[in-house]
């Protein structure tokens, strides 16, 4: 954790900048990631989105409180829209990191699965060619749909819903997530951005058919699939911990926060990670067990059904 702390400090230390390489976004196999460069790459940037995410929702929910909801055909144009934009391009972004990781693993040759899908203990993405970078450009491109998913929490704002607490954290945090996983060049980030646009893909598919008016039926599942998602990358993390940490002595009186990572990518990132992670099962077991399998009591004078 004190690796998480100096790391950011020194980034914040750095001249901010919003980015000047936006060239970039449009060459995939020529992509980098540059600190202070590459468009929102800078961790002061990307903070001050965050306090602008919070700022502009609850101002939105304080404005909206002597207005009727949102309603129209122009804003349900904007909401189906919106989410058919967030649904195709998850599955976009599925089948473009999945193809993407899968000739990354190819050009390592790896002969065992393990260090090479969750390791890259030859550490493959450090280098400068078009299988790489390809890559890391859609890692960048699921960061940057993060942003835009701050939509959502506006969306409900204007239409007087409850912005909880798992809605607000859950787009903020996602996105400091992102931004540390290209930063610290984290390898097995690529299965959590598969899986997560994979559930992304049916959520606002669901999302959009609800602003339609059209019944689905498979809700329950979209819960599920989360649940899914968070205990797969719980556990991936602890092998890839397992497989990749080297215990390194520097003299600390704290030489357990001190580890060198084999695999590839900087220690810090996957124990930040899975500190996140670990906040999202509580947070979407708590849903799940609240929506599916909360007992309702019995109202006074009604006797239960047999």
């Amino acid at each position: 954790m004190l690796d998480v702390v100096e790391h950011l400090v020194g980034y914040a230390r750095q001249p901010v900048t919003v980015g000047t390489a936006w060239h970039q976004l449009w060459e995939p196999s020529t992509f980098q990631w540059q600190h202070g460069q590459t468009p929102l790459s800078h961790i002061v940037v990307v903070v001050a989105a965050l306090v602008a995410y919070v700022v502009i929702s609850f101002g939105l929910r304080a404005w909206m409180r002597s207005r009727t909801p949102f309603g129209g055909p122009i804003f349900k144009a904007f909401v189906v829209l919106h989410n058919a934009t967030l649904s195709g391009g998850s599955a976009i972004m599925v089948v473009g990191c999945a193809y993407a990781t899968y000739e990354q693993y190819r050009l390592g040759q790896y002969d065992d699965l393990v260090e090479g899908a969750l390791c890259d203990s030859k550490h493959i993405t450090e280098q400068n060619n078009a299988v790489t970078n390809t890559h890391r450009w859609w890692l960048y491109v699921f960061y940057l749909s993060k942003f835009y998913e701050m939509i959502d929490t506006f969306i409900l704002a204007l239409k007087k819903k409850d912005l909880t607490f798992l809605q607000m954290y859950h787009h903020a945090i996602i996105v400091l997530l992102c931004w540390s996983w290209i930063d610290a060049k984290f390898f097995l980030a690529w299965y959590a951005m598969v899986v997560n646009a994979t559930v992304h893909t049916f959520m606002y598919y669901y999302f959009g058919c609800q602003a339609l008016g059209v019944r689905v039926w498979w809700k329950k599942w979209l819960t599920t699939g989360q649940l899914v998602q968070f205990g797969t990358v719980f556990m991936l993390l602890v092998v890839y911990m397992r497989v990749g940490f080297v215990q390194v002595e520097y003299g600390s009186a704290y030489p357990f926060l001190r580890v060198q990572n084999r695999c590839q990518g900087e220690a810090w990132a996957p124990i930040f990670s899975q500190l996140i992670n670990v906040t999202f099962l509580y947070l979407f077991g708590e849903l799940f067990v609240r929506l599916y399998h909360h007992k309702p009591t019995s109202k006074p004078g009604r006797a239960k059904k047999d």
